[in-house]
């Protein structure tokens, strides 16, 4: 029998399982509160709703992954934003981080004092191609050796100037690994995310008693959003479903995952890299909870109308606000709704890409920047909020997401099929689909209920 479980920010979800060829049969699933202040103590209380005792675990196979923290908090800097900035940003997102800002070009004073005070569980540091420009390479350097010395740097940028990395950063705790864009041709964000990675088992596992749950299960945690971009590329690859994308809602953060392949038509022009078959997004400032002020704050203009519409007073919003980050077992309904659709809604606009309309001497083209989502034909709805949804809300949610500029369409599903995931399993398939790839998958369609 199989033990799933996945420790979030806001819940602890698991699920018993007995494996077949063609599919993982539930036998059962329990969800309890997360305990942020001693992570073991939700784990427990989650074995007893399962009927489990810390004991029997050494008769089931155990696979579990953390989310706690929302993952790990990353900065990212680089030079051009649409090339290397854009493969750091690759890079953390498919590792399990999360980004909390980025800088591009040149650093000054005033963007070291930033950094220093978001203290982000990591710097990632790339620029240039190999051989390519140093000058702001070493600038960047030299400033942030003034940077606190207990975040750790992740230099991913052009091997031509790692002496002086080595020596500019001898005080800190650095790892040099390849460069996320060596050239123009061949990017290759997979060393870093390798990094990223370890990086988490040893800074998460070892804060609020991770290394007792290591010890309970003999095993180490995967970052969930890992896990789940990994699923996404098995179901993708086993061609179960058309294009698809989810969205996952928590507490700390919103997801989106997209698995497409888009071709670029005549007369539209690619701004940048062209985009990844599979592609996650992980918002780290809008959440259901933790981040619900950062949520607020993000979508406030969207927010606020919706308020005014409904005719309630933003003042008794920010209050519920301040009510469900202190407490995340608070509900209001109608407040909880909107919330999660302007999560929703400003995940959406920020995974999908954008057509702008340029006027040349020969004519009007299309220039694109982002991914074209247009081709999928279901979205998956998962997490707390969106596994009780229904499909009009997810419509609207959709319909809220607004291009940045005149002349420009966001590049959204045309006209999907809604789907969801209502007991929240998909983490959980995610943990065992590394052993049980098909049955995995073949589960999946099994627990999405269809449109509503």
């Amino acid at each position: 029998m199989i033990l799933s479980f996945d420790v979030g920010s806001t819940y602890c979800k698991g699920a018993l399982f007995t494996p077949g060829r063609e599919r993982l049969r539930l036998i059962a699933r329990g969800c309890v509160p997360t305990s942020p202040q001693h992570l073991p103590d939700g784990v427990y209380r989650l074995l007893e709703e399962l009927k489990l005792s810390p004991e029997a675990l050494a008769e089931l196979e155990v696979f579990w992954s953390s989310s706690a923290k929302g993952g790990l908090g990353i900065v990212a800097l680089g030079i051009v934003p649409e090339l290397t900035l854009k493969m750091a940003r690759e890079a953390a997102c498919s590792a399990g981080g999360k980004i909390v800002k980025v800088f591009n070009y040149k650093l000054n004073a005033d963007d070291l004092k930033q950094i220093n005070l978001l203290a982000p569980d990591i710097l990632l540091f790339t620029g240039g191609t190999d051989g390519g420009n140093e000058d702001i390479v070493l600038h960047n350097a030299r400033l942030l050796g003034n940077l606190n010395r207990d975040i750790p740097v992740i230099y991913a940028g052009n091997r031509a100037v790692r002496p002086q990395i080595r020596e500019l950063f001898a005080a800190h705790e650095l790892y040099i690994v390849e460069n996320v864009l060596p050239d123009m041709d061949n990017p290759d964000p997979v060393p870093a995310q390798n990094r990223i990675r370890e990086i988490f088992l040893d800074r998460i596992v070892a804060g609020k008693g991770l290394d007792e749950i290591v010890s309970l299960t003999g095993s180490n945690p995967l970052p969930t959003p890992y896990a789940m971009l990994e699923f996404i590329r098995t179901v993708r690859a086993s061609g179960k479903m058309g294009d698809f994308g989810v969205i996952d809602l928590g507490g700390a953060t919103t997801d989106f995952y997209s698995a497409c392949r888009t071709e670029p038509g005549a007369g539209v022009i690619v701004r940048g890299f062209c985009e990844p078959e599979v592609k996650r997004s992980v918002e780290g400032d809008i959440g259901m909870r933790v981040s619900a002020g950062s949520a607020f704050e993000a979508a406030y203009s969207r927010i606020v109308r919706r308020l005014e519409r409904q005719r309630l007073q933003v003042a008794d919003f920010a209050a519920y606000v301040g009510k469900v980050t202190a407490n995340p077992a608070a509900t209001e309904k109608l407040f909880d709704r909107i919330l999660a659709g302007a999560c929703v809604s400003v995940a959406a606009e920020r995974h999908a890409g954008r057509n702008r309309r340029v006027y040349t001497v020969n004519g009007g083209v299309e220039v694109r920047s982002g991914k074209d989502l247009r081709s999928i034909q279901t979205v998956i709805g998962s997490g707390g909020y969106l596994a009780g949804c229904d499909a009009a809300f997810m419509r609207q949610a959709f319909a809220g997401a607004t291009p940045r500029h005149e002349n420009e369409i966001c590049l959204l599903p045309r006209s999907p099929v809604f789907r969801f995931d209502r007991g929240y399993l998909l983490p959980l398939l995610a943990n065992a689909a590394g052993k049980y790839p098909e049955a995995a998958c073949g589960t999946l369609s099994e627990i999405l209920s269809g449109e509503s």
